[in-house]
Parts: C-alpha cells; sequence; structure tokens
C-alpha cells in the first residue's frame, strides 16, 4: 500500500491469543515486525508510529487511534462458535492458525 507516498508491503495475522503484522519499506530496506500476545489490537498503532519516525514524517499519536486491521477479519475462518470456545487443555485454543509449518 501507499504511506505517504511510499511503497510498502505489509501482511497482518491473528489466531485467538496472538497477533502479529510485518511491513516492509524496501525503498529504505526497512523491515518491521510487531507480535504480540492479547486480543487488544493496541499495538498496531506502533506501525506507523515506527513508519512515521523512519520514513522522517511528523510525530502523530497512533496509539491512541483504532488501527486494529480488521480484528475479527484476521482469525481463521470456518471455526463455528463452539469451536473457537473450546479448549483442548490450559492454553490451547479450538481455533486453527490460517498459516502453519509443515
Amino acid at each position: 500500500f501507499d504511506y505517504a507516498g511510499h511503497d510498502v508491503v505489509f501482511h497482518a495475522g491473528a489466531v485467538q491469543g496472538y497477533r502479529g503484522l510485518v511491513a516492509l519499506v524496501p525503498e529504505r530496506d526497512l523491515g518491521i515486525a510487531i507480535l504480540w500476545n492479547g486480543e487488544s489490537g493496541l499495538p498496531s498503532g506502533l506501525l506507523p508510529t515506527v513508519l512515521d519516525s523512519a520514513l522522517g514524517l511528523p510525530a502523530q499519536r497512533w496509539l491512541d487511534v483504532d488501527t486494529d486491521f480488521g480484528s475479527d477479519s484476521l482469525m481463521a475462518e470456518g471455526a463455528t462458535p463452539a469451536q473457537q470456545d473450546k479448549r483442548k487443555g490450559k492454553g490451547a485454543s479450538g481455533n486453527r492458525a490460517v498459516a502453519s509449518p509443515r
């Protein structure tokens, strides 16, 4: 996507309790990865904060803005509410990851 005139390659994803996002700015040889545990989207505001600083843009209060990047749309599709609530054991969830290692 275009961020203040700069091309940014972006991807975000989540499963219950875990979220992450990655942004690359090829022209600046810059990569940003933000990973966190929890349901809150608040850390998403870190991405535009870091981008503004790295690109020399004026600072803004991005952590005060809802930048949740779609929240529910980041969860794996096809899980029923019962599957989402089902616990397989302490700390385990019925949700499946959108992508997983082979």
